[in-house]
């Protein structure tokens, strides 16, 4: 099991990057950013339905490197962390 935030198993080098450097960024605002992905709607897009202090917070302290639909994957990822665990992710990254 790799330690939660170590995304050394991502094969990309970009992907791992990024998904580190956004990882840090939720842990470093904290708990409301962390509240913020677990309570999103899956349904709803993160580009276009995301509003408010925390998610201008988030966007703005984001890897520098991505293009929106990048950016969204992140938050994604991040989101799919947030609501089921890192030992879930790593296990649907592992299939």
């Amino acid at each position: 099991m790799y330690k939660q935030g170590d995304f050394s198993f991502i094969k990309d080098p970009i992907d791992r990057e990024a998904l580190t450097h956004d990882y840090q960024v939720i842990e470093n605002i904290g708990i409301d950013a962390w509240k913020a992905l677990s309570n999103h709607d899956s349904n709803k897009s993160f580009m276009w339905d995301t509003h408010g202090e925390i998610w201008d917070k988030i966007r703005k302290a984001m890897w520098r490197g991505h293009s929106g639909a990048s950016g969204s994957l992140s938050l994604r990822t991040l989101e799919f962390i947030a609501k089921q665990g890192w030992g879930e992710y790593v296990s649907f990254m592992e299939d």
